[in-house]
């Protein structure tokens, strides 16, 4: 056999034996992130490249409830500001974090703060290219995202009781 062949079946060789790349490993980049204002909440969505599993998106607030940090664990990201066009937004700015680093980080401060409660009561749900965030848009808003649903009331049919005997 030629020496390139060698090289070609090595090569192959360590392909398998180092598995092929999922999914998970492949590197994020935050590439946009959006805002919409509703009369009940603020929906971020942050575009990315590639997938975000629900586990590596965390929330922060900080500077005393003006600022809420949304973090993405494994995302590359360059450091910019966006308009995000809503008018709780004073600016936004996208950068890599630094503590802890690892993390790409949309970082929103608001005209009025954004209490601990209301970051609680957030709701984030990640797709493929998308991570949305929604803030309710109140104190009594999060109060009632926290609550448990309520129960599911399922009506049983009952039989008739069997006829008595005369």
């Amino acid at each position: 056999m030629s020496p390139v062949w060698i090289r070609w079946l090595a090569v192959v060789a360590l392909m398998l034996a180092s598995g092929s790349p999922r999914a998970e490993d492949a590197p994020t980049t935050l590439l946009d992130a959006t805002a919409e204002s509703a009369p009940d909440q603020l929906e971020s969505d942050l575009r990315v490249d590639g997938t975000v599993a629900r586990e590596s998106v965390l929330l922060t607030q900080e500077q005393e409830g003006t600022v809420l940090s949304i973090r993405l664990r494994g995302a590359e990201v360059e450091r910019r500001f966006i308009e995000l066009g809503v008018p709780q937004v004073q600016r936004a700015l996208l950068h890599p974090s630094k503590e802890p680093a690892g993390y790409g980080v949309l970082r929103v401060r608001f005209h009025a703060g954004v209490s601990e409660k209301r970051v609680d009561a957030a709701r984030v749900e990640t797709t493929r290219g998308h991570v949305r965030v929604a803030i309710p848009a109140s104190e009594k808003i999060a109060t009632a995202w926290l609550l448990p649903p309520p129960p599911v009331v399922t009506v049983v049919p009952v039989a008739p009781p069997p006829p008595t005997a005369p």
